[in-house]
């Protein structure tokens, strides 16, 4: 058979007889190609640490100046990024708005004496949205120096509160608004209050009979204008003396009463009479509604209330 084509025929190798001076030369060649390499290596790396040195003396250590800035750099970097941390964290640590939460007493109905009596108190920060509340005996600013109700609420009876709100918006009207301080009084609070007061004349005596504010049908107020700034009235809420009566006749070395305060009686006097409440001689301040006796005197524990948010009502 003869071979194919692309066939190729392998010649046979000769032995070839190797010479000791060629084996000497070659030697000789690798140690010369050897030194040249090492010599060239020391000079790159003597002659670049000089290149080096020089360098950085002409730059003023300029390796140590832009170390110094890349470190200023980087403490900026760390700085601007524990500020945005720390907005964050300010931000994350700001606690949400409390929920408002508002009063919802159980309406109670029942029979005293052969007479039926409907117990209606709510809150009247829903009758009158907006209504400027401070409650003085929910906190030690007060004539008692203590704290007579352990939640700050504003209860008055539904018909009452519908009757303080014609006189707010009366009031609104003409550039004017009411501040409650006090409204319901739990009948265990006016025990207290008359024990520490001693005398019936500032204060109903329970003792005989209730207050009407144990009834949820009396309110103090006073008188604000539109930006919520107090007017000038005859004196402060709870003073106990004849600076707070209605007709007030200065003796020796009181001082007289203003025209404004008396004015800004008058008028608030006007409005709540026209509205349905009634008046007392001994404090500017105290008003009853005029259907108060229809009211029960109760002793209402404010913590027992129920109170909810708008949403859950």
């Amino acid at each position: 058979m003869k071979p194919a084509a692309y066939y190729i025929k392998e010649r046979p190798r000769r032995k070839r007889k190797i010479r000791p001076g060629l084996i000497l030369i070659v030697l000789l060649g690798i140690v010369a190609l050897a030194t040249v390499v090492y010599s060239g290596q020391v000079k790159v790396l003597l002659f670049g640490s000089l290149g080096q040195a020089q360098a950085k003396e002409q730059t003023g250590d300029g390796l140590d100046a832009n170390s110094d800035e890349n470190q200023k750099m980087a403490e900026q970097e760390n700085a601007e990024g524990q500020g945005e941390q720390g907005e964050q964290g300010a931000k994350e640590a700001v606690p949400p708005e409390p929920p408002v939460l508002y009063a919802f007493p159980q309406p109670v109905a029942f029979v005293e004496g052969g007479k039926a009596y409907q117990d209606e108190l709510v809150d009247v920060r829903l009758v009158i949205p907006g209504i400027q509340v401070n409650m003085l005996y929910a906190s030690e600013d007060n004539f008692t120096g203590q704290v007579l109700y352990p939640l700050d609420l504003c209860l008055l009876q539904k018909g009452t509160a519908e009757k303080l709100k014609k006189a707010q918006e009366i009031l609104a009207a003409d550039g004017y608004q009411l501040l409650i301080t006090d409204a319901y009084r739990p009948f265990s609070v006016q025990l207290k209050m008359f024990e520490l007061v001693g005398s019936s004349a500032y204060l109903a005596n329970p003792h005989r009979s209730p207050s009407n504010h144990n009834r949820g049908a009396a309110v103090d107020v006073t008188l604000l204008d539109s930006e919520g700034n107090p007017l000038e009235m005859p004196s402060a809420i709870d003073t106990f003396d004849a600076t707070a009566h209605r007709a007030y006749n200065p003796g020796p070395g009181q001082p007289p009463r203003s025209q404004a305060a008396k004015d800004n009686m008058d008028y608030l006097t006007k409005v709540m009479v026209e509205c349905g409440f009634t008046t007392i001689k001994s404090e500017w301040w105290h008003y009853d509604d005029k259907d108060a006796k229809t009211y029960p005197a109760t002793d209402r524990d404010f913590l027992t209330i129920p109170l909810k948010t708008l949403d859950a009502e």
